[in-house]
């Protein structure tokens, strides 16, 4: 027995292991049935039949949360919606209200109003206003967006657009003027905001 066959098995043995690991991949599929001289396997597939979008992906693999970039909206978006009560669209209809035609074709390319919704934020305050969101690994998850007035004095246009999963939770925690104002929660409607 020569030395080379030892390695030979070794390299088949790591082939296989990669094999194993990215079995849906066919170059790696391809290339170690080639290294174990075996025939390659047919790709199976996995399509649902029915009455289902073959090409959205099922709700568990979406993500919760997803933040869209590169759109402004019109200026019904800004009355509409403020850092401490964003505004939620579930439908393409109500977006058709606060985006243009070339924004409106990016967020249909990108949402699944089935599945997912958009939560917008859009408001004129201080450059230093500060909005970030923090994600609590749940079934579903929950999304605690946190908002923080600036305390520059300069006024500047603010825009954040988020898809969510439907079936994930969120709320909103908003610090202004040193106040922490009461917790919202996905449906609540912001009843009292001080200084108004």
């Amino acid at each position: 027995m020569s030395i080379r066959t030892p390695i030979l098995r070794t390299v088949a043995a790591v082939g296989l292991l990669l094999a194993l690991c990215r079995a849906d991949e066919p170059a790696v599929n391809e290339a170690v049935t080639e290294a174990e001289g075996t025939a390659p396997t047919p790709a199976v597939d996995e399509s649902i039949e029915g009455n289902v979008d073959e090409n959205a992906p099922p709700a568990a693999s979406i993500e919760p949360i997803k933040e869209i970039k590169g759109i402004t909206p019109t200026h019904a978006a800004f009355k509409a919606s403020k850092p401490t009560n964003p505004l939620v669209i579930k439908a393409a209809e109500e977006a058709e209200r606060y985006f243009s035609k070339a924004d409106l074709r990016k967020i249909r390319n990108t949402v699944d109003f089935a599945q997912q919704m958009l939560v917008l934020f859009a408001w004129r305050g201080s450059g230093g206003d500060r909005l970030g969101f923090d994600v609590a690994e749940s079934s579903p998850e929950q999304i605690t967006f946190k908002f923080r007035r600036g305390r520059t004095r300069d006024l500047r246009s603010h825009v954040r657009l988020f898809v969510l999963r439907s079936d994930v939770r969120w709320s909103l925690q908003a610090r202004i003027r040193g106040v922490n104002l009461p917790e919202r929660k996905s449906e609540e409607p912001v009843t009292h905001v001080p200084g108004k």
